[in-house]
């Protein structure tokens, strides 16, 4: 009997791998691999997993946790990432299903080098649109890493820089973002993560604003990013909503002004179109969070808008810019792209 796998890395990737299966691996046995050692993100999986819907769940790197808030230690126990994940290997066939929550995880270069096998790229929110910036002739190309990290991984991992198109194939929600992926692409509305939304939740008259960690990523300095929320949560409190700070899973909480309310969720955003009981707000938005686009596509809820906030200063981010390009282009309902200048 065939057998499919499924190597995730983020929830969002497991909500496609959820969607992939069902669609494609009804009569395999299938078995999902979560490839994380941050204890956020496990705390959100162990929430998260139906372990129902699967014939088998591995976390093979859970047993590092504690070891990966140090830099250079990190990077060594890819030695032991490796030994682990060659065990899962050995047990695929060629003839098995395998699915790959991130394109440019060096893991899936890894799995290319060891296996025969193709594999379908699941959808990492919109760092899925991307892979354009990627593509070279029939090649997904990475830029060589120059430093100590990237060289070790070289070392550790893999050395390889390229893809070969031909190995992969794709299954995701955005359309059009090159005609040699569309051409080996399979498109999901995600008809089986709609009907398992809670479709009788009450929409409030609420704003959530979904922070990013543009401070740690040194795309704002924290006194504009302050200054920018402000002035978003403004634009709302004088619609009469009651509006939400959500911070971002990695962001560190003590710069908040005292009069954000902050709201504090222990499951991805996505979940709250699945939770049992409770409700809704009125209004989602942020500066381009992936969160967004997903509790669209999976709601069916048209009472809910979706808003994104175009900063200047992150025009210059390739794939931020991508992200206000596409959500422009699609014209999608109930969703604005704002011009934020202040």
């Amino acid at each position: 009997m065939m057998n499919s796998y499924f190597f995730v890395r983020t929830p969002i990737q497991y909500y496609n791998a959820i969607e992939a299966k069902v669609k494609n691996c009804q009569a395999t046995k299938s078995t999902l691999v979560v490839l994380s050692d941050f204890k956020p993100t496990l705390i959100q999986f162990e929430r998260l997993i139906d372990d129902q819907m699967w014939s088998k769940v591995i976390t093979p790197w859970d047993k590092y946790q504690k070891l990966t808030r140090f830099k250079l230690l990190n990077r060594l126990l890819n030695i032991n990432r490796r030994i682990t994940l060659d065990k899962i290997l050995k047990k695929i066939n060629e003839d098995d299903m395998v699915f790959w929550g991130n394109y440019n995880s060096i893991w899936l270069r890894y799995f290319l080098a060891k296996k025969n096998n193709a594999v379908t790229i699941l959808d990492d929110g919109f760092a899925t649109l991307s892979l354009v910036e990627h593509l070279q002739n029939d090649n997904i190309e990475f830029k060589k890493s120059k430093n100590t990290a990237g060289y070790l991984e070289s070392i550790l991992v893999s050395s390889s820089k390229r893809i070969p198109i031909k190995r992969l194939k794709f299954f995701t929600s955005f359309k059009n973002i090159a005609p040699i992926i569309t051409e080996r692409s399979t498109y999901t509305d995600y008809p089986f993560l709609k009907n398992q939304g809670n479709h009788k939740l009450t929409v409030e008259n609420k704003m959530y604003f979904i922070g990013q960690p543009l401070i740690r990523l040194s795309l704002m300095d924290e006194s504009e990013y302050i200054r920018n929320v402000n002035h978003i949560l403004s634009h709302y409190q004088n619609q009469g909503l009651q509006c939400f700070y959500i911070p971002h899973r990695t962001s560190k909480h003590d710069y908040y002004p005292k009069h954000w309310k902050i709201k504090n969720f222990n499951f991805p955003l996505e979940n709250l179109i699945f939770q049992e009981e409770g409700s809704l707000p009125k209004i989602m938005a942020s500066f381009y969070s992936s969160a967004l686009y997903f509790v669209d596509k999976f709601s069916q809820n048209e009472k809910i808008y979706f808003d994104y906030w175009e900063a200047q200063d992150l025009a210059s981010q390739s794939n931020i810019k991508n992200c206000y390009l596409y959500i422009k282009k699609g014209k999608f309902k109930n969703t604005t792209v704002h011009k934020l200048d202040i």
